[in-house]
């Protein structure tokens, strides 16, 4: 990007401000504040590379997932400021495992399964047992292919899942 123009480019969060306190257009105002975020993205990403490579590879990739969310968690933010707790755990869960597939069981129970390379079922889908239902990979913050698995009942008490094993 040319140097001058990278400079401009800080001003157009206040240019945003000001196009919504004065003018009342939510467009324009919505259009110019994404515009913003482009140099905030661009010295947020510079800023990871330097310190991957004065931190090591391990290290930067843990910065690199944690800010390549930071706009997620933004909205996030807001969406909490608005009452919407459910979107936002539910949003935050699949950046953190990504692909996440939940499967829905008999007697209120739910199989979670994230970190997936691709999905082989959609929603509304009748598992079977024993039916390939997802690829594992290394989606998310994973650093390799691994499958994040958890099963919950009533939507929020998660069980061991060694619990659920049939006695020996």
């Amino acid at each position: 990007m040319i140097p001058w123009l990278w400079r401009a480019a800080w001003l157009l969060l206040p240019a945003a401000w000001l196009v919504h306190r004065f003018a009342h257009d939510d467009t324009l105002t919505f259009f110019i504040s994404c515009l913003s975020l482009i140099p905030l993205a661009k010295a947020m990403g510079d800023a990871t590379e330097d310190l991957s490579e004065r931190l090591g590879a391990a290290t930067g990739s843990l910065l690199n997932a944690t800010f390549g969310n930071a706009a997620e968690l933004i909205l996030g933010i807001t969406a909490l400021r608005q009452g919407h707790v459910a979107l936002v755990k539910g949003s935050l869960t699949g950046s953190i495992l990504g692909n996440l597939l939940l499967v829905e069981h008999s007697a209120g129970y739910i199989t979670a399964y994230g970190n997936n390379e691709s999905l082989l079922v959609k929603k509304g889908d009748e598992v079977k047992k024993g039916q390939t239902i997802a690829r594992a990979g290394s989606s998310g913050g994973a650093q390799s292919p691994r499958l994040h698995f958890e099963i919950r009942r009533g939507g929020s008490q998660t069980i061991d899942p060694v619990s659920m094993l049939p006695s020996q």
